[in-house]
């Protein structure tokens, strides 16, 4: 089993049902950071040491040529994250001679983007930072990126971590979680998916 970020949710569906059945397993978890791993500690109390977190900001990224070239000739790979995480675990298993019919994935990234996207200009109120945000990264990305902590859990606009108070300009709205009432209030906004509605914003960061 292998996921990324919050591909963990169905990942770890399944690792249960491996359980409940008495099937071997192991869970290899790409994350930024152990701190912004959803289910960590659910996961490893759950299953122990089948759980191997790789952790970039400690260095340990996933090695995926390696786990293609060290499975059994029965084993099969299920992989749930980003569109990044996916092609490379498929390009790995190609090339380690893995048949795609023991590969099975599921896509579940923050990719958000519509056409007519177009970069803006973030104005960071605490940092006193100015940022621009290009049409293919969101408003978390850029702020992270330049040393900008901000709280952030699913980054697919899921779970309103994230939500930042708008304080200049009109969001435009892209997550699952704000309520149509927030929405029209325009005082929040999810900026892991959510952009500008407009050249500028100004946010409360």
């Amino acid at each position: 089993l292998i996921a990324g970020g919050i591909g963990i949710t169905p990942i770890k569906a399944m690792a249960h049902a491996l359980v409940a059945r008495g099937a071997a397993f192991e869970l290899h978890y790409a994350v930024r950071s152990r701190a912004q791993a959803p289910f960590l500690g659910e996961l490893v109390d759950a299953f122990g040491e089948r759980v191997k977190v790789h952790a970039k900001d400690e260095g340990q990224r996933l090695d995926v040529q390696a786990l293609m070239l060290g499975l059994g000739e029965t084993d099969h790979v299920y992989v749930c994250g980003p569109w990044r995480l996916i092609d490379a675990v498929s390009a790995a298993a190609r090339e380690a001679a893995v048949s795609a019919a023991r590969v099975h994935a599921e896509k579940f990234s923050t990719d958000r983007a519509k056409p007519g996207d177009r970069e803006f200009v973030v104005h960071l109120v605490r940092s006193g930072k100015d940022l621009l945000v290009p049409k293919d990264r969101s408003i978390l990305e850029v702020a992270e990126a330049q040393g900008v902590r901000v709280p952030a859990s699913c980054r697919i606009g899921n779970c309103g971590t994230c939500a930042t108070r708008v304080v200049a300009g009109t969001p435009a709205h892209r997550d699952d979680v704000l309520t149509d009432a927030q929405k029209s209030d325009q005082r929040l906004m999810c900026v892991c998916v959510s952009r500008a509605d407009g050249d500028e914003l100004t946010l409360e960061l």
